[in-house]
């Protein structure tokens, strides 16, 4: 029968599709390789056991190591210390509320607690320097941006007073520079160069 009806198909020109009736299947062991895990290994800092992840350094550690440059900056500090913040100022936790360190030691100076709308100038914009010599109790935020302003340009040309241009960036005397009302500042001639007499962009 197998015969004819390959025979019949051979003639017809249809092939037939092939049966597994009576062919053995062989079975094929395939081999997997086992994925060989890595080896956990402890952090290199000394008393620390966690698993090390970067530079052979638990992510604490590295972490603190990217941040600060010193992956034992906290275990350093002695207790009572504080702790540095992201903003760059120290705080402290008393009765689990964060409170700055140069508030602290501005309010232990003046002997009570500081006004509503008082802010704590550093003079030097170091915000992590909080000794006694570098710190000015301002009356409110305007007054602290004021004295930002006048320490800039004290850095930047030797003149607390003097103004900075919005165009040419260079610092000048008031009598120098043209200011209005809703704090655009310029000289003359930078305006002119870039503008025009009539005050119309050039092409």
């Amino acid at each position: 029968m197998k015969q004819s009806n390959v025979k019949g198909a051979a003639m017809s020109g249809t092939p037939e599709a092939p049966t597994l009736e009576g062919v053995q299947v062989a079975s094929l062991s395939i081999g997997i390789k086992k994925r060989k895990l890595p080896i956990k290994r402890k952090c290199l800092i000394d008393g620390c056991d966690i698993n090390a992840t970067r530079r052979k350094m638990c992510n604490n550690h590295y972490r603190h190591f990217m941040k600060y440059g010193d992956p034992l900056f906290f275990k350093n500090r002695k207790q009572g210390e504080g702790a540095l913040h992201n903003s760059g100022y120290w705080m402290f936790e008393i009765n689990k509320r964060s409170v700055l360190r140069h508030i602290l030691i501005v309010e232990k100076v003046l002997g009570k607690r500081l006004p509503k709308g008082v802010e704590v100038h550093h003079v030097d914009l170091v915000r992590a320097n909080d000794s006694n010599n570098n710190l000015v109790a301002c009356q409110d935020r305007t007054y602290h941006r004021l004295l930002h302003k006048r320490t800039k340009a004290l850095h930047a040309c030797g003149h607390a007073d003097w103004i900075s241009c919005q165009i040419c960036k260079q610092y000048s005397p008031s009598s120098e520079i043209k200011q209005y009302k809703n704090g655009v500042k310029w000289h003359p001639k930078c305006w002119t160069e870039k503008f025009g007499k009539r005050g119309k962009i050039k092409k």
